[in-house]
């Protein structure tokens, strides 16, 4: 084992990811583990280079970076592939000088994101490895044909240029559109396209023709104002692939029996029942997304339906409502508009708004709480709660730094979501009460202002911090290994809550580890 002169694990000159690597494979931590880890450095091929022209853009760009090259210092006749190490896979371009030819096409990344609106494409710049594609800014990129036969995903802008025919590859499978035109020229998505989104920040959505759309999507998703101003909707009917859609109310007749994921985009009902049989009885994941003022009776929801969102219905849930079937339920409705009766015991999965007092809110809670098929619950609180679904293995609990017996979980539970909770082990804690035994415990940073490592349980084996922090017990001692995304050298020993609150304040420990956030300059 490591003497004590190297409880921390220093991951000095390592790449960001070299280091996430070797912390993520290493539940049991010996020399000769950690010395294998090492000799494999050389096989990562997951890196990422960002290139930009100043300290100040930088500090404006992407944190995680394992490259980084200064723009400014590169001179027109270099070759910036030469520059791209080989283990890297995505590049990201924050800055661009206009006097460059930008040529990366003998590098082997995957992933290219584009952040500067000065940079040209030109016909042969991009490698045949390629996969991925987002440029963000509003002035074009690139022309037709430019753009290789590799690419399968991409997000583009195209607020001020025209969607023309031969500007996206037909390699494309994934496309998110922002687009300002007034509508699509004829047929200017390639043929083979999969998912397509659309979103526009104009006032006056651009108008889009179905009979432009290819038949070969499976999922279409359009911004609520360019529902609105749709032409040939009828002609939906055909796209016999089609099985995600995102729509309003009055798209229901003309959608194909293909359809098996609904979302209700923004738009209102005023007020009225969803009748039976409206809604296809093909779906089976119904989401009412941003649909207000809308009713439902019992047959409203298809039969079909597993998994289900009620988004901003604001009414008594009656019994009945939701179908036998249903495994996910996700509903911001308060326990005051919920009887025990409202909830088949089928869910599953359970997301409910806040639990607050009130004899009907508590008879309505008592009742879900004594559910024996929920093995996920999500809430609000700011009472103690002391009892849950005997098979629960996932609690999310918001609270308002309300207290939550760890004696009150279930046996079953192997991932608890705390905000704003205090989880306290109980004083007199009969040992003989079945108790989870093996706990991931995700919180955010002020759990710790509160909550010590010393009082936790030994039952939590992993802990997760706004997710860049990441903490596991080390052979069920109270010792834990601590790793933070935010700064390369991200490997220790946390011996006490000290160290933690250090590490979750990026300070340098308390053994002189250098905080570096950047892994290597190339010049």
């Amino acid at each position: 084992m490591y003497k004590y002169k190297d409880r921390y694990l220093i991951f000095n000159g390592l790449t960001h990811a070299q280091s996430q690597l070797i912390y993520n494979r290493s539940n049991h931590v010996t020399l000769t583990s950690y010395q294998t880890q090492f000799q494999r450095i050389s096989d990562i091929q997951s890196c990422s280079l960002l290139i930009c022209g100043s300290s100040a853009s930088l500090k404006m760009g992407p944190t995680f970076s394992d490259y980084i090259i200064d723009i400014s210092k590169v001179n027109n006749t270099e070759n910036l592939s030469s520059k791209i190490p080989l283990n890297v896979r995505s590049v990201t371009i924050f800055e661009w000088q206009d006097n460059l030819a930008f040529d990366i096409s003998d590098s082997r990344i995957s992933q290219l994101e584009i952040r500067c609106d000065n940079l040209k494409i030109l016909p042969g710049s991009l490698p045949n490895t390629l996969e991925t594609l987002n440029h963000s800014n509003q002035r074009p990129v690139f022309n037709a044909h430019v753009l290789p036969n590799t690419i399968k995903y991409m997000t583009a802008d195209y607020r001020q240029q025209e969607l023309a025919p031969g500007l996206l590859p037909q390699s494309l499978e994934r496309l998110s559109l922002l687009f300002n035109g007034n509508t699509l020229k004829e047929h200017p998505l390639p043929d083979n396209l999969k998912v397509l989104h659309i979103c526009t920040f104009n006032m006056v959505a651009p108008k889009i023709d179905i009979g432009q759309l290819p038949r070969s999507l499976e999922t279409l998703t359009l911004d609520y104002k360019i529902v609105d101003n749709i032409e040939n909707l009828s002609i939906l009917s055909q796209f016999q692939r089609l099985t995600t859609i995102e729509c309003n109310f009055e798209w229901l007749s003309s959608l194909p029996p293909s359809i098996t994921t609904l979302r209700f985009t923004k738009c209102s009902l005023g007020g009225i029942y969803i009748e039976p049989s409206v809604i296809p009885s093909t779906i089976t994941n119904l989401d009412f997304g941003g649909m207000k003022l809308f009713r439902l009776k019992p047959g409203s929801i298809p039969l079909s339906v597993t998994k289900l969102s009620l988004g901003y219905f604001g009414y008594f849930l009656e019994p009945g409502v939701i179908p036998i079937g249903v495994r996910e339920l996700d509903t911001f409705l308060s326990f005051s508009n919920i009887s025990f009766g409202s909830i088949p015991n089928t869910v599953q999965s359970l997301k409910l708004s806040k639990y607050s007092d009130g004899a009907e809110s508590e008879s309505a809670f008592l009742g879900i709480l004594s559910l024996p098929s929920i093995k996920k619950l999500s809430f609000d609180t700011e009472k103690e709660i002391s009892r849950f679904p005997p098979n629960l293995e996932l609690l999310k609990l918001t609270g308002n730094n309300n207290q939550l017996l760890h004696s009150s979980l279930p046996p079953t539970l192997k991932n608890l979501i705390l905000y704003q909770i205090i989880l306290v082990k109980d004083v007199c804690e009969d040992s003989a009460h079945q108790q989870p035994q093996r706990l991931t415990m995700n919180v955010d940073s002020s759990f710790f202002r509160e909550n010590t490592l010393e009082d936790l349980p030994i039952s939590v084996e992993i802990i997760r911090i706004n997710g860049n922090i990441e903490l596991r017990r080390y052979n069920q001692s109270s010792i834990f290994i601590g790793y933070n995304r935010d700064y390369l050298v991200n490997g220790g020993f946390i011996e006490s809550t000290q160290h933690l609150r250090d590490l979750i304040n990026n300070r340098v420990f308390k053994r002189h580890i250098i905080n570096e956030r950047i892994a290597k300059i190339i010049t």
